[in-house]
């Protein structure tokens, strides 16, 4: 009886020793598990703050003046960066790293400052932000002209535009229903955010920012424009506004049977040997020299409509024809509408959106060239990088970005 008692407790000690094998066989398992999952949550963490380190390193004037994060690093330096933030952290751990078995390989150039669809984000966030606190400076007391132009041919040609196949701004398809609210929220989208951008960002003829410097006056003309000379840039801008100007005018003319009337008249008043004057002729004219009026005053600072009533329309037949060198604008009885700012806003909505995009990074490098870093030059930025790493046999990849 003694030996069976023996017996049954010598087995039960074997089942007990086998379970609590079992057990710490799977606890040094789980425990093992677990503290690989930790060493890899870890490297993970480490390897994303040495990205947002990198990050943190943007250029604060170009934040700061231009609201846009970009940092200066190549591809190469990058990957050093990360590589020693990343270090620092893992071998802060209670199972260091071994550094020789941390490799980086980084990319940066997709997202180097003159790609625009990167920039594009940062200026849509900035035009977000503008619409809240309003534009930067104020207005001028008076129409600034100014007439500064670019002679050095080599800040010209590391200018992010040169050497771009950069579009004309097309108005052909203008038309007062082209501009009603319900067109342009339709084919708006991104580019109100981008023109509030810059209208509230950058110099104008009737916008000074006394606390940026900057090398011309007519920076939002330059946008619309690239010309290095601010005489032409202006010149320029001129014409745009004409051509804006003439059609909408033309169109004013032909939906009102009394001016209608006027001109058919005024033509067949007039004698010729030859074939009869053409009312659509006389309706020409009506509408450029009124365009022409509304270009000068505008210049001056004064409102235009966009899309005229009568009330609103400046010059008779009559005056349209004599005032075809007059310098001096004639104001309408209702002096309402829209300013010169603002018709720089609408141009901006005609222009291709690369060209408008890639000129206001020509006017951030030539101001900070000039008012902060002589070496400044966009193409040394980056808004973003990719890369790949390995830590202790694992790999990993990240992307970050602004």
């Amino acid at each position: 009886m003694t030996e069976f008692i023996r017996g049954k407790k010598g087995a039960a000690c074997v089942f007990v020793t086998m379970i609590l094998s079992t057990m710490l066989l799977a606890v040094t398992v789980i425990g093992n598990a677990a503290f690989v999952r930790l060493k890899w949550a870890e490297a993970d963490a480490a390897f994303r703050i040495g990205a947002r380190s990198v990050l943190g390193e943007y250029d604060i004037r170009l934040k700061n003046d231009y609201g846009i994060f970009a940092y200066k690093a190549s591809a190469d330096r990058v990957e050093s960066k990360i590589e020693n933030y990343a270090e620092v952290n893992m071998n802060g751990s209670f199972k260091p790293f071994n550094a020789e078995q941390i490799e980086v390989n980084a990319e940066n150039m997709e997202y180097s400052l003159l790609e625009t669809e990167k920039l594009k984000k940062q200026l849509i966030e900035a035009g977000e932000l503008a619409m809240l606190t309003g534009p930067k400076g104020k207005k001028r007391e008076k129409p600034c002209d100014a007439v500064k132009y670019m002679v050095n041919q080599t800040t010209i040609k590391t200018l992010p535009s040169q050497g771009k196949n950069l579009k004309m701004i097309n108005l052909s398809g203008l038309s007062a229903e082209s501009l009603s609210l319900s067109a342009l929220a339709q084919s708006a989208g991104d580019s109100f955010l981008e023109n509030k951008y810059i209208i509230s960002t950058f110099k104008n003829r009737f916008r000074e920012i006394p606390s940026r410097k900057s090398f011309f006056e007519y920076e939002a003309e330059y946008i619309l424009t690239g010309k290095t000379s601010e005489a032409a840039s202006l010149k320029k801008v001129k014409k745009l506004l004409f051509a804006f100007r003439d059609p909408l005018n033309t169109a004013h003319i032909m939906a009102d049977p009394a001016k209608m009337a006027e001109a058919a008249a005024y033509a067949a008043s007039i004698p010729t040997p030859g074939e009869p004057v053409e009312t659509a002729v006389i309706v020409a004219l009506w509408s450029a020299c009124e365009s022409e009026n509304d270009v000068k005053l505008l210049l001056e600072g004064k409102n235009v409509a966009v899309v005229k009533t009568r009330a609103q329309w400046a010059l008779t037949l009559e005056e349209a024809v004599g005032s075809l060198f007059s310098a001096i604008p004639k104001n309408p009885p209702e002096k309402s509408g829209q300013s010169y700012e603002d018709y720089l806003n609408a141009l901006l909505f005609f222009e291709d959106e690369d060209t408008k995009l890639i000129r206001v990074l020509d006017l951030i490098q030539m101001n900070l060239r000039g008012s902060y870093n002589e070496n400044f030059l966009v193409k040394d930025f980056f808004t973003g990088l990719t890369f790949s790493a390995k830590a202790d046999g694992k790999d990993y990849f990240y992307e970050e970005v602004y």
